[in-house]
Parts: C-alpha cells; sequence; structure tokens
C-alpha cells in the first residue's frame, strides 16, 4: 500500500529518521480526475502534483515535487509507515497568520458572519496566510468551503456555529486543507444523508487535514470524508451525529482515522462504505487507535462494500448491533466487502448478549483477516491511550431531540448521499 505524502510542514509534525534522498521511480497515477495526482518516490511514498495529464507532463513534475519534499523534510515519515503525531496547537494567534477580528469579525455570535467569513478566508488564501479565529462564536448559514488553505482556532473557545442544519458543512477541498482546534455546533433536529449537512466535509480532496476538533453534533456525519484521498482526521472529539460519526465514502483511498473518539451517533461511530451506485470502492482506508462509545444505533465500525481496509487497535464500547462489521450490506446495497485487516481490536460492554463482537462473514467479506480480537476487559483512562484529553462530553440530548433510527436516511433507507 502505498503512502500519499502532502501535508504541510506546519499542520503535520513528523517523525525524521532517514538520510536516504528519495527521487521520483518512474510511476504516477490519478487520484481525482482533472484534478490531482501523485508521484511515486523511491522511499515508498507519493507526492500530491496537481493534474497530471499524460507520461511527458510527469517527466516535466514528478522529479521537482518530489525534489522539494526532500528539501522541506516533509515525507520522512511514511518510509518506514510510521504513524504522524499532531501536536496540540497553541491557543495563541500563529506565525504566519492573519487574525479574524482584523477583518469585521469579532465572534460575538450576534449576527450571521457568512459573508465576512467567506471574505475572510478568500483574503486568507490570497496571502497566503492560515487564517486564525480567535475564542469567539461565529455563526454560518451557509456551507463555508477551505479550499488548498489552513484554518486554525484558540481550542473550544473558538466555535462555529451552523445556523441551518442542511448546510452546516466546513467543506475541505482540493490539495492540502486543513482545519484544526476548532469547535462546531449545530441544532439538528433530523437525520439528513446529504453532505452539505455534515458538520466537516472533505470532498474531492487530496491532503486533507482535520484535528483537534470538538464536533457536537450534525444532522448528517461529523466528518464525512468523500471521494477522497490521503486525508488524516485525528484527536478529535465527535459527539451525538444524527448519522454516522466519522464516514468515509464514494471511492475514497488511503485515509487514516486516528486517535479520535465518536460517542453516542446516532448511526455507525466509523464507516467505511461502498454503494452499487457509487463510481468506485473504497479501499486502502485506514482505522487505527480510535474509541467508539455507546452508538445508539448501528455498529461501532462498519466496513460495508469498502475493500483493503486496516482496522486495529481500536476501542469499541457499548456498540448498538456489531462492535465490527465487515461484511456486505444487501439492506442498504453496498458492493462486495473484501480482503480487510483487522486485529488487536476490542470490543467491550456490549448492550445485550445478542451483540456481537466481529461479523466478517467467508462469502460476504472474501479474504478479510480478524486476528486478536479482545472482548472482556473495563474501559481504560481515554487520556492514557489517546494522548490528549477530551474533557467532559456532553449527552446528545442535551443540544439535539433526533431519535436514533427514525424519519429519512435513517440506517440508509429513504434519504440521499450525495
Amino acid at each position: 500500500m502505498k503512502k500519499t505524502c502532502i501535508y504541510p510542514v506546519s499542520l503535520l509534525f513528523f517523525l525524521f529518521s532517514t538520510a536516504a534522498t528519495a527521487k521520483w521511480d518512474g510511476n504516477w497515477v490519478t487520484t481525482i480526475w482533472n484534478e490531482m495526482s501523485v508521484c511515486h518516490s523511491s522511499l515508498g511514498y507519493d507526492v500530491a502534483a496537481g493534474p497530471i495529464w499524460n507520461n511527458d507532463d510527469a517527466k516535466r513534475k514528478c522529479p521537482a515535487v518530489i525534489e522539494k519534499a526532500e528539501q522541506q523534510n516533509i515525507c520522512r515519515n511514511y518510509v518506514n509507515n510510521a504513524t504522524p503525531n499532531i501536536e496540540t496547537p497553541s491557543e495563541s494567534q500563529p506565525s504566519n497568520s492573519i487574525s479574524a477580528k482584523d477583518y469585521n469579525l469579532p465572534g460575538d455570535a450576534g449576527r450571521d458572519n457568512l459573508s465576512q467569513l467567506k471574505e475572510f478566508l478568500t483574503t486568507a488564501k490570497s496571502q497566503g496566510k492560515i487564517a486564525w479565529f480567535p475564542a469567539g462564536t461565529y455563526n454560518h448559514s451557509d456551507v463555508l468551503v477551505i479550499d488548498g488553505m489552513q484554518v486554525q482556532g484558540a481550542g473550544h473557545a473558538t466555535i462555529f456555529n451552523a445556523t441551518n442544519p442542511d448546510k452546516s458543512a466546513i467543506k475541505l477541498t482540493g490539495s492540502q486543507s486543513s482545519i484544526i482546534n476548532i469547535k462546531t455546533t449545530v441544532s439538528a433536529p433530523s437525520r439528513s444523508s446529504m453532505p452539505d449537512a455534515a458538520a466537516i466535509l472533505i470532498q474531492n480532496a487530496a491532503g486533507a487535514r482535520v484535528g483537534n476538533m470538538f464536533i457536537q453534533g450534525a444532522s448528517s456525519n461529523g466528518v464525512r470524508i468523500d471521494n477522497s484521498s490521503g486525508a488524516m482526521v485525528a484527536n478529535n472529539l465527535v459527539v451525538g451525529t444524527n448519522a454516522d460519526g466519522i464516514a468515509i465514502m464514494n471511492g475514497s483511498t488511503e485515509n487514516k482515522v486516528t486517535k479520535n473518539i465518536v460517542t453516542q451517533a446516532a448511526d455507525d461511530s466509523y464507516s467505511d462504505d461502498s454503494y452499487k451506485g457509487d463510481q468506485r470502492q473504497d479501499e486502502f482506508n485506514v482505522f487505527d487507535g480510535n474509541v467508539s462509545l455507546n452508538n445508539a444505533y448501528g455498529r461501532g465500525i462498519c466496513l460495508a462494500g469498502s475493500k483493503k481496509a486496516t482496522v486495529k487497535n481500536n476501542i469499541v464500547s457499548g456498540s448498538k448491533w456489531y462492535g465490527i462489521y465487515a461484511d456486505a450490506d444487501t439492506d442498504s446495497g453496498t458492493m462486495q466487502s473484501s480482503e480487510h485487516i483487522i486485529q488487536d481490536n476490542t470490543v467491550i460492554n456490549p448492550p445485550s448478549a445478542d451483540t456481537l463482537p466481529v461479523l466478517a462473514s467467508p462469502d460476504k467479506s472474501p479474504g478479510t483477516r480478524v486476528t486478536g480480537t479482545k472482548t472482556t476487559g473495563s474501559l481504560p483512562d481515554l487520556k492514557s491511550i489517546l494522548g490528549w484529553d477530551p474533557g467532559n462530553i456532553p449527552d446528545r440530548y442535551s443540544f439535539t431531540r433526533y431519535q436514533p433510527g427514525t424519519g429519512s436516511g435513517a440506517n440508509n433507507s429513504g434519504g440521499n448521499r450525495s
């Protein structure tokens, strides 16, 4: 499995240990048609190069982008398949940034800030700066788009509050877009299957970053990875979504979801699903070291219709139906699920004796390997296993009245996915 290295130094903080110099090995592949291709290096990682049209174009672009990546030391952690270490950002304004308060955005929650937010993001991108949001509440009545830029806040005191649950998404698209250290909120009385109703939407993106977020509620997903590759979703707390907490779909490949907590989701806590109507099948996605707590409907981790996912070192506690589900879901019209690696996971505290720890049947998930599943013990201290402190986790019914398993889109019946 190749690793895509397309991450800015200022956002992802890497391990660097080898003195070997990478070069282009002559191979490249298109990951997003007409938008993004990646060049493969001699040390085993890939580097994003924008669109590559043919082999002659690759010969011009690939040596240069790999040389630049080497000069900036941004790819070496993938040489040995190491896990990136996302540090907790400072709550003070970072260098190379501009502040929202200097651009008519006081964060006082008194009005709809949509037009000012869009103008500020456009300005930050045009200047090549991080868009910095100090503590405050910033209301938005429509989708906000982060395209090829970085957005950062002052921790959970920086709140992006969506006033329209059907248009709540902060959408990351393009190459190397990121959002870190912010809380999102929305009042979502019903369930949606639509992408714009997610809290964070990674769509048609390469190398997106979502880290250190507190996502409180969504009509749809907390984080939705849609037709994207190379995303890193790490160190996030996702509470009380009305659909799956963190969901991968629509042909997404080589994304990593790690060190997150999803709790009280109204469907699966984590999912990597491909449906028969999708143009491509999800593959090579990774769920590593996450925690699923008390999903109110569905499964802790669901791999329905995807292939070659890796699910390891996760803890699932109190899952409604299955701890980990790695089969085709014929009722929902998924593709064939296959060739997953499921290892060293813990599934505990089932709500009933009928709850299965892992389901991966040979006929519905051929080639899937399940090893090292633990089904006893108590939930460990979350800070000790994740490396960050989730603090006090609210009850979902303190901010939403939606009842899991009801309405259009519940359990993928009714409603649209795109």
